[in-house]
């Protein structure tokens, strides 16, 4: 709204209040000009080069600032020129397109309810449509930000441009690279991983999947190791399958479902190796995982093995656990066995 007092104090200086005007126009900022016009009440009165690099910036606008941007521009020229726009209609095309798909792609890494109606706005109003490069750019701009993308993001996308596009292979595979390697500075970098992947629907190469698994199996994280596994559906070289069963050692329930995972069965001698840990063990639930171990693998443990474990359970009283690991191995106790059982009797 006009202030009265302002009108007042401006009479006789409407030059000062055009030459502000094209100081604004100079550096592009149409928004200035009609805040300047909603306080003074002063109607602008620009040159053609002013309005051509008012064009110019209202084209790089965002998208629906730019339609009305270069509405106003148009109508401030047609009421000079019979209705028609000779600034606009000379402007170089070249640069004016090239300034329109600035603002489009802008419009789109900032705006996620990108909509066609405003797209299509401009179009009509331009004769300038939104490019596939533009769309690719603001997805890649908007991905490296790190934003949740996923598919209403690139769907909404889809019906705003009618390109259906995904941030650039090359790019995605930095982004893996880049979380791998500032995993062991910040801690948390390779979970990122998991909406990378679910966001584009492109996974990581090889080389890096071996080496997130390598870096897991470093850290002795056994079980994000898997759920990567389980998610990227990469299969780890069986060097680290086999190195993973090691890690497993002090929770063999686990075998069964590393080797579905990587259809990898463990090698015998770390299954024997597994047996002697267990054995060693002083929990209350080791028998448990004897057992369970000889379930999961079909691998029967060495008798001198299932002598000890006979014995240990007998040691701590643990009669149950004897009757189980009998059942489970079939094996009969020897006589040091049951000698081991009269002296805890007659203790």
């Amino acid at each position: 709204m006009v202030n009265e007092k302002v009108q007042e104090m401006l009479k006789g200086k409407a030059e000062l209040v055009q030459r502000k005007y094209s100081q604004f126009a100079q550096k592009g900022n149409l928004w200035e000009i009609n805040s300047l016009v909603r306080q003074t009440g002063i109607a602008p009165q620009l040159s053609d080069q002013e309005l051509s690099i008012l064009y110019l910036s209202s084209a790089k606008a965002d998208s629906s600032e730019a339609v009305n941007s270069i509405k106003q521009l148009q109508t401030l020229e047609q009421e000079r020129h019979e209705g028609k726009t000779p600034v606009f209609d000379s402007l170089d095309r070249r640069e004016f397109e090239a300034a329109m798909q600035e603002g489009y792609a802008e419009a789109i890494a900032r705006d996620w309810s990108v909509e066609k109606k405003v797209f299509d706005a401009l179009k009509s109003l331009t004769g300038v449509s939104i490019s596939k490069e533009a769309v690719q750019e603001a997805i890649d701009k908007k991905f490296k930000a790190q934003n949740i993308l996923g598919n209403w993001y690139f769907n909404k996308i889809k019906e705003a441009t009618g390109f259906d596009l995904r941030p650039t292979l090359s790019l995605v595979q930095k982004m893996y690279r880049d979380c791998l390697a500032k995993e062991s500075i910040i801690g948390q970098s390779l979970f990122f991983w998991e909406y990378i992947a679910k966001a584009t629907g492109i996974k990581p190469s090889e080389e890096l999947a071996q080496k997130a698994y390598r870096f897991f199996l470093r850290k002795n994280q056994t079980y994000n190791l898997m759920r990567f596994v389980e998610f990227l559906g990469i299969k780890p070289k069986e060097d680290i399958v086999q190195e993973t069963y090691l890690a497993l050692s002090g929770d063999s329930t686990k075998f069964k479902e590393l080797e579905e995972l990587t259809g990898v069965k463990p090698r015998e001698e770390i299954i024997h190796k597994t047996y002697s840990d267990i054995v060693g063990k002083k929990d209350s639930i080791w028998a448990f995982y004897f057992r369970t171990l000889f379930e999961q693998t079909g691998v029967m443990p060495a008798e001198n093995l299932v002598q000890g474990a006979y014995a240990a359970c007998i040691k701590e009283g643990r009669f149950d656990g004897f009757n189980e690991l009998y059942a489970a191995f079939k094996i009969e106790p020897s006589a040091e066995v049951g000698k081991t059982l009269e002296r805890h009797l007659a203790e």
